[in-house]
């Protein structure tokens, strides 16, 4: 059987279980949950057997099992053709195998644990995810492993289903037990061959005439300094392979993209290598402000613009090996290396003679943007990032993008609903939902849709937002093919990048008002009675390093020239349901502590009235303390823990 015929054979295998297992409707169920984010929205599901808190629990220790699925499911779709969609048996198989366990918290601790056990025997292959296009029968193991995956999780729903009483579970459970054992040494057992088989690849590729014959072809294609001959290169210019259409809805950013031509406009008569790069938080619009300036940039009939996704690195090859083949690079078309099309590329732009722009998209790792950085004579280049960057160049310069404020945020919406003439009603209600989004592009983008698609009025659905903010954070209808995550999910990995200091400081910020916070509240003068993960505000230096990395990080922003910083309300919003319960807990009182020694202190009866800038200072950060813990409503876990919170309301109440 040819390769291609095994692996359709085996994917079949796997959607013939779920049919013979499961009734028609829980097959178009399989069908409707399409990847993570819906997986943990229908989590609602066991809302009889969890509260919220357990759910965000249940999360928390899912994480990194979840990224493990995640990737799986990318590896199979780029592997063996599939799209991620086809691949959605496992989110929905998960999601059944939850609510099965979630009856009984012991069955839920072990089939958790089980879980978390597949995690790590699945982290190995997106190791090795670029083997398996060399190898055809590595791609064999993968779609086994698949199988194994979806068999098992099969057997386990259907135990549990036919076992409800926990003495029974209790008794037949160590069967499940080594069956588990046994696909999980068939699930090791394949990762190891698939190693054995990528190491002997490897080998086999570092022989020295081999190694001497990449070498030579390498070199033999850097000579090619135009695509093709003069004559093709005449032919295939103005050029370009950005991946988006023009967003017609673009609009309020015109001060930015003036920006961004002041630096990189082209001179012919005094051509230079200029860049400049642009920063925000995920979701602010940094992919559409650069989407946008490149199509002003068509119009101005510059000959070349080339866009790389640099969100991972299989990406960024990816968008280096099809550039090379538009631009008809000699050797390009047969060549399978990824990394020969990025020096075919760097080598013909330190040469040619034509305009050009490079946009490197979504730029996260500082290496990665120097590998793909064009060492030209002239020629622009448009980096975005997350992260605030300075780019090492001597002409380089950069922007950040802001959210917008409250009045051009309810006017964005208004245009995306479109359903002019609208009332005053409608139009307040469109800045107070701007308000309450905190003016993120995105999140604008997205509630906007939803609005049309729940043919909701603004006032009504700023009403609905308010009680279900934390799903529809998850929706990603509405986001276009620019914006591949939904709005929770653009901040995850950032979040999960940060040291231990930066996460405890940013868990306390999440804890105080989105407003701008003086830095005085997180370096207290007497720490002599905090807690051991307080004492970061103890020390300068490390308070200093901590709030560094927020803010490289566009997590938080400070004002300029100013001692004080402030948090996106979504960033805040989603970090509190990124947190564990333990961590929510111990957050919430590690800001109880830092305003209780921050605000002025009642004595003897006397009003606090003289201490009125103080108080003002931080009243409303005592009140939004105050809102979380009606909303958590948490419970002390030991004789003592909130009799610092008491207090600061009581100095609050004079």
């Amino acid at each position: 059987m040819s390769n291609s015929n095994y692996i359709a054979q085996r994917w079949e295998d796997a959607r013939q279980i779920c049919r013979e297992s499961f009734s028609d409707d829980e097959n178009r169920y399989l069908d409707e949950i399409k990847d993570c984010d819906e997986f943990q929205i229908s989590l609602t599901a066991v809302s009889a057997h969890l509260d919220r808190d357990e759910q965000s629990k249940l999360l928390y220790q899912l994480k990194n099992t979840l990224r493990s699925l995640e990737n799986f499911v990318a590896l199979l779709a780029v592997t063996i053709g599939r799209t991620p969609l086809d691949a959605c048996l496992i989110w929905g198989l998960l999601s059944l195998l939850i609510q099965a366990a979630a009856r009984m918290p012991t069955v839920l601790t072990e089939t958790i644990d089980m879980l978390n056990n597949l995690g790590h025997d699945l982290e190995v292959l997106q190791i090795l995810e670029r083997s398996f296009a060399d190898n055809p029968t590595m791609r064999d193991d993968l779609i086994a492993i698949f199988v194994d995956i979806i068999t098992f999780w099969v057997k386990i729903i259907h135990f549990l289903r036919r076992n409800q009483q926990e003495t029974s579970i209790k008794l037949y459970w160590s069967a499940v037990q080594k069956d588990w054992e046994a696909t999980s040494k068939k699930i090791r057992t394949r990762s190891s061959q698939i190693k054995e088989k990528a190491d002997a690849l490897a080998a086999t590729s570092m022989q020295p005439a081999a190694l001497l014959e990449k070498i030579e072809r390498l070199n033999e294609l850097l000579i090619s300094q135009r695509p093709g001959t003069e004559d093709t290169q005449q032919s295939i210019f103005p050029c370009h392979n950005i991946p988006y259409l023009q967003n017609s809805h673009f609009k309020q950013r015109d001060a930015e993209i003036r920006e961004i031509s002041l630096h990189l406009a082209h001179d012919e008569t005094a051509p230079s290598f200029k860049s400049f790069a642009i920063w925000g938080p995920g979701g602010v619009g940094k992919t559409q402000v650069a989407l946008e300036y490149c199509y002003q940039e068509l119009g101005r009939q510059i000959d070349l613009i080339m866009w790389i996704d640099c969100e991972t690195g299989l990406s960024t090859s990816k968008s280096f090996s099809s550039l090379a083949k538009m631009l008809q690079l000699n050797g390009a078309e047969n060549d399978t290396d990824p990394d020969n099309a990025r020096h075919l590329i760097l080598d013909w732009l330190r040469k040619t003679n034509i305009s050009w722009l490079m946009v490197l998209d979504n730029i996260e790792d500082t290496k990665l943007a120097w590998d793909c950085w064009p060492h030209a004579p002239h020629g622009s280049i448009l980096v975005t990032s997350r992260t605030v960057i300075n780019v090492n160049d001597p002409t380089a310069a950069g922007m950040e993008i802001k959210t917008f404020n409250t009045a051009k945020g309810g006017s964005i919406l208004l245009h995306l609903v479109n359903r002019y003439p609208y009332s005053d009603d409608e139009k307040h209600a469109a800045e107070e939902l701007s308000h309450e989004l905190g003016g993120l592009g995105l999140a604008l983008t997205v509630m906007a849709a939803q609005i049309i698609s729940r043919q909701k009025s603004i006032r009504a659905f700023l009403k609905f937002y308010q009680q279900h903010a934390l799903q529809l954070h998850r929706e990603t209808r509405g986001l276009g093919m620019s914006y591949k995550a939904s709005l929770r999910t653009c901040w995850i990995s950032t979040f999960e990048s940060l040291g231990p200091e930066s996460t405890t400081l940013l868990s306390i910020i999440a804890f105080i008002a989105p407003i701008e916070t003086s830095e005085e509240l997180f370096q207290p003068s007497d720490t002599s009675d905090m807690e051991e993960r307080l004492l970061l505000c103890a020390d300068e230096f490390t308070y200093d390093n901590a709030m560094q990395e927020l803010l490289s990080a566009s997590l938080v922003h400070r004002a300029a020239g100013a001692n004080s910083i402030s948090i996106h309300r979504l960033i805040q919003r989603e970090f509190r349901n990124f947190m564990s319960i333990d961590q929510l807990y111990s957050s919430f009182l590690d800001s109880a502590t830092l305003l209780h020694k921050a605000f002025p202190k009642q004595i003897n009866g006397n009003s606090l009235r003289n201490e009125s800038v103080q108080c003002k200072k931080y009243i409303e950060h005592a009140l939004f303390l105050c809102r979380q813990w009606q909303t958590y409503k948490f419970k002390p876990r030991t004789p003592g823990d909130f009799l610092t919170f008491t207090r600061l309301m009581t100095n609050c109440g004079w």
